[in-house]
C-alpha cells in the first residue's frame, strides 16, 4: 500500500478487513464498510484495490470489486452481499460466476423444519433472559438477504410484548418495523462466519439492551439479550 494510501486509510479509520466492497460511482472509488460506512475518494479504484494484496477480492462487474467473505451468496450470476446488496456479474462470463461460487463455497443450510428447531431448543423455554434463533434467508430469486426467526422463548415474548406465533416463522422486519438494518450485516457475519460478537447499543422497546449472537451452524445465529441497566 501506497504511503498516500495508507494515511487516506488511517485518517478515515478504514481497515482493510472491513471493507464490503468498492464502486465506482459519480467519478469517486466509493468504499462501503461493514460498519455501514462509505468512504469515497478521487483516487482510482484499481489504485486502491491494488493496495489491499492481503485482501481476498473479486471484480464481478466493470467498477464493482467485492470481498470475497462477505459475499453471502452467488446466485445466476447475482452476488449478494452480507448487507444485503446485490451486484449482477459479468454476463459475457457465467462460467466464472459459477466458479466463484464454488471457490466461496458459503453454503446456506437448506431450510430447517422449524418443530425441529422448537424442538431442539425446548429447554431453553424457562431460560430467564431473552432468547432467539434466527435464519439467513434469501429472495426467490436468490436476490436480497433477510433473517426469519425460527425459536424464541417465553422471556422474549414478555421483554418484547410479541406473541410467538406471530414471531415463529416471520422476518425481522416484521417483527420489528424499526428495526436497524446495520445489525442484519452483524447477523450475517455471524451466520455465515462463526464466531460471536456482542453488540452494546441495541434498542428495543426496554431500551437499551446487550445482545449477545454467536453462530450455531452454517447459516444459523442465536441471540440472548440482557438489559444493560448502566444506560
Amino acid at each position: 500500500m501506497s504511503i498516500q494510501l495508507e494515511k487516506f486509510f488511517r485518517k478515515n479509520q478504514i481497515a482493510p478487513n472491513k471493507i464490503l466492497y468498492l464502486v465506482r460511482e459519480e467519478g469517486k472509488t466509493a468504499i462501503y464498510l461493514t460498519d455501514g460506512r462509505c468512504v469515497k475518494t478521487f483516487t482510482p479504484l484499481k489504485t486502491v484495490t491494488d493496495g489491499l494484496p492481503g485482501l481476498k477480492l473479486l471484480s464481478v462487474n466493470k467498477g464493482v470489486v467485492v470481498n470475497e467473505l462477505e459475499v453471502a451468496n452467488v446466485e445466476d450470476g447475482c452476488y449478494t452481499m452480507t448487507d444485503g446488496r446485490s451486484f449482477r456479474g459479468r454476463v459475457r462470463t457465467p462460467g466464472e460466476h459459477s466458479r466463484n461460487k464454488s471457490i466461496i463455497n458459503r453454503r446456506i443450510a437448506h431450510p430447517t423444519e422449524t418443530e425441529s428447531i422448537i424442538d431442539r431448543f425446548y429447554i431453553m423455554d424457562n431460560f430467564p433472559l431473552p432468547f432467539c434463533v434466527i435464519e439467513l434467508v434469501f429472495g426467490k430469486d436468490g436476490h436480497g438477504i433477510d433473517f426469519v426467526f425460527r425459536y424464541c422463548n417465553k422471556a422474549m415474548e414478555d421483554f418484547e410484548n410479541v406473541d410467538r406465533n406471530n414471531t415463529v416463522d416471520h422476518t425481522y422486519f416484521e417483527v420489528f418495523p424499526q428495526g436497524n438494518r446495520k445489525w442484519l450485516i452483524t447477523f450475517s457475519e455471524i451466520a455465515l462466519h462463526g464466531g460471536s460478537k456482542i453488540i452494546e447499543d441495541f434498542k428495543t422497546g426496554q431500551g437499551p439492551v446487550r445482545v449477545f449472537c454467536f453462530q450455531l451452524e452454517e447459516g444459523f445465529c442465536a441471540c440472548v439479550l440482557v438489559l444493560d441497566k448502566e444506560k
